[in-house]
């Protein structure tokens, strides 16, 4: 499952100073202050900090670091304290002390209800208090639901065919930056697609527009959609000669055929590409066609009855129907 959390630093700095109108520490961050920080949806920021001790006519002997987290509805989370005391570091919760005198790391699991992180530093004596707030933006990557496509003839441009390639996604926005179709009999030589992402959110359709050109060998596909979230992972599947789902097609068979009723009996397409139905050969009205057709990714055996010149006997064999 693929999504992106963005930290944005250094959005608001607040500092209360002593009366000598001194600030005698400060609070260093890494990644740097300005620096954006990517974390994936449901994993862990990780951001490191420590205090900064300035040249003061003051003594500081204690330091306290206390970090929230706020949620989108207003909800601040406790995320741990850090305390400096004599030069050691003591940590609680998320927060922990790298080392005995620090610095310190938060490292804390993150989702796209949380909007902003806080640290609040206060020194004694000198009565220094520092609030930092950092942003988080919290953007998803797009997720494939379906493995492989759903295949529509389009029509015809140019006199060439256009196929739609269509997945079912997991996604929170409907702009698409970008499709990179790469394909694995041609050199791995890539190319952008038209793409479009419609319905509803968070699980839209996803629509690739595919010309003949393009998908007219049966090959295997890499598949990249890039969004505002980020980019999703990248899909690889196979799809059939001229780009069309593994149904059986009426050149695909020969003989009084019929394709029965689908067998309940679910498999995984054969890796040979081969489909499976239920063909009934008793008819005795000659027929070319193939007159029904077998859903994508549908197992069954087929049941032949021959009929000789010796006494008739039949029996039930297993045969392979293949696309061509």
């Amino acid at each position: 499952m693929w999504s992106v959390v963005h930290l944005v630093f250094l959005l608001l700095v607040y500092r209360g100073i002593c009366s000598q109108q001194e600030t005698c520490t400060d609070l260093n961050f890494y990644p740097p202050t300005n620096d954006v920080l990517s974390v994936d949806e449901n994993d862990f920021v990780n951001v490191t900090f420590w205090i900064k001790e300035m040249a003061c006519s003051q003594t500081i002997f204690f330091h306290k670091v206390t970090v929230h987290t706020k949620t989108n509805t207003g909800i601040r989370e406790y995320d741990g304290t850090v305390t400096y005391s004599n030069d050691k570091c003591s940590g609680r919760q998320s927060i922990q002390c790298i080392s005995p005198t620090g610095p310190a790391t938060l490292y804390k699991q993150v989702n796209r209800s949380h909007v902003l992180i806080e640290w609040e530093l206060t020194s004694i004596p000198s009565g220094d208090f520092i609030l930092i707030q950092k942003k988080l933006n919290v953007l998803c990557r797009p997720q494939f639901i379906d493995r492989y496509p759903t295949v529509v003839n389009s029509g015809t441009v140019n006199s060439g065919t256009v196929y739609r390639w269509m997945f079912n996604v997991k996604a929170y926005t409907t702009v698409v930056e970008k499709c990179l179709l790469t394909s694995s009999s041609a050199h791995n030589s890539s190319i952008l697609v038209k793409c479009t992402l419609t319905g509803d959110l968070p699980y839209p359709l996803l629509i690739v527009v595919i010309f003949e050109n393009v998908s007219m060998a049966r090959t295997t596909w890499f598949l990249s959609l890039c969004v505002e979230g980020g980019l999703s992972e990248t899909l690889n599947f196979t799809t059939p000669q001229s780009g069309m789902t593994d149904t059986a097609q009426a050149d695909d068979a020969r003989g009084s055929a019929k394709i029965m009723k689908r067998s309940t009996v679910s498999r995984e397409r054969h890796p040979d590409g081969l489909i499976y139905g239920d063909l009934d050969f008793t008819s005795t009205r000659p027929c070319d066609d193939v007159i029904d057709t077998l859903p994508e990714m549908e197992y069954a055996a087929i049941n032949q009855v021959i009929t000789d010149e010796r006494p008739i006997r039949s029996f039930k064999r297993n045969v392979l129907l293949g696309n061509r």
